[in-house]
């Protein structure tokens, strides 16, 4: 997730740890991300032994999304793509209605996850005195994530 949204952003401890139970798993984990995530995603590759071949303008990067079988992100660029593609989808959310996407549940094309916190749908572009925590998005575990894409790929 990009900066204009920060509430958005998983942790990078966070995505290194759900990519190494996937690859522990025998999934193939390919990271992708726009110029925001440049500096990040290598990072979480060379930890966790997944793959990142950088950025691409919009068609090769809906390409490469294409190739893969389940998406996890936040609401960005990428779900919205996977969304398209009618891609198995695990949906990280905090800060938008939840119904907005409630589709990719109906269609069985998804599941979403979010924090347990009161103050979900806040709609903030930063976290502020009144959030509960400093980042809630990091309250959703990568094992609950892990647990969620075996339920789809099954």
């Amino acid at each position: 997730a990009g900066n204009l949204w920060k509430p958005r952003i998983y942790s990078v401890g966070g995505w290194i740890m759900l990519a190494k139970m996937l690859k522990k798993a025998n999934y193939e984990v390919i990271i992708v991300g726009g110029p925001e995530e440049k500096d990040k995603n290598p990072i979480i590759a060379k930890k966790s032994g997944a793959k990142y071949f950088g950025i691409f303008p919009f068609r090769e990067f809906i390409g490469l999304v294409s190739l893969g079988d389940i998406v996890v992100s936040s609401v960005t660029f990428g779900f919205h793509v996977a969304a398209a593609l009618n891609k198995k989808i695990v949906l990280l959310n905090n800060t938008f209605n939840k119904y907005e996407f409630y589709y990719i549940v109906e269609n069985k094309q998804g599941v979403i996850l979010e924090p347990k916190v009161p103050c979900l749908m806040c709609y903030k572009k930063d976290f502020d005195h009144k959030c509960v925590t400093h980042n809630c998005m990091d309250l959703i575990s990568p094992q609950e994530i892990f647990d969620n894409i075996k339920k789809l790929d099954s």
